[in-house]
């Protein structure tokens, strides 16, 4: 299982470590609300390879002078295999004691909702908020008696025109989470990272893990849907 570099304590790895298998979910769009808020901050864009900024989705192979139609999200994929991290855990399920303090553990998060239209600006919206809910489910569903806080904040964005009707986000998350230690019952912090790419249309999204210091994938190519809408 590919997981996020660590950037705190190396205790860590054990308390959030543990396959995901048994909380992978169908990603069809839901009602439930999402009205989680975090302040971020916007990096600049700019693409490293100005090559990879040529537009994708169009054949080679030309009729009549004419590409074909660029497929959609749903199209590339199939809407039966989008999956993504999903469990019912609510907060301060569990509340334990470490010395003088009572902590309460954290819960799973909902998806966002689709976006009514979707545009380079409501793409990069909900490629943010869907990522830092991926990002706690999938760490509180194996985990869910140990995290007592779990912040999430996208200090860096990037959007590339590889295709003309599907917007590709590139993020960089950083997470920082309090632990109970299994064995000692201290409550331990610690500070993780990651990036994710997104290619997100009318019909639905993608997403590949990338590095932080890793050319882009596309997520069309080399990703999975997570979620049709």
């Amino acid at each position: 299982m590919k997981r996020r570099r660590l950037l705190g304590t190396a205790a860590v790895t054990g308390a959030l470590a543990g396959c995901l298998d048994g909380f992978w979910v169908d990603g069809t769009a839901s009602d439930s609300s999402h009205d989680r808020t975090v302040t971020d901050s916007v990096g600049a864009g700019g693409d490293a390879d100005p090559n990879r900024n040529q537009t994708r989705g169009e054949s080679e192979n030309e009729t009549d002078g004419e590409a074909e139609t660029e497929q959609t999200v749903a199209q590339q994929f199939d809407c039966e295999s989008a999956r993504r991290p999903s469990c019912d855990v609510e907060a301060g399920e569990y509340v334990f004691e470490a010395g003088d303090t009572a902590y309460e553990t954290v819960g799973t998060v909902a998806y966002p909702k689709p976006p009514d239209e979707v545009t380079e600006s409501t793409a990069l919206i909900f490629a943010k908020d869907h990522e830092r809910s991926y990002q706690q489910n999938a760490d509180v569903c194996p985990e869910n008696e140990t995290i007592t806080s779990y912040t999430a904040t996208v200090p860096a964005t990037e959007t590339f025109d590889w295709y003309d009707d599907i917007f590709v986000v590139r993020l960089e998350l950083m997470v920082g989470v309090e632990y109970r230690d299994h064995d000692s019952d201290v409550v331990d912090i610690g500070d993780l990272s990651s990036a994710a790419v997104y290619a997100i249309d009318e019909t639905g999204a993608a997403r590949v893990e990338t590095d932080h210091h890793q050319e882009p994938a596309d997520p069309i190519e080399s990703g999975e849907l997570v979620t049709c809408f």
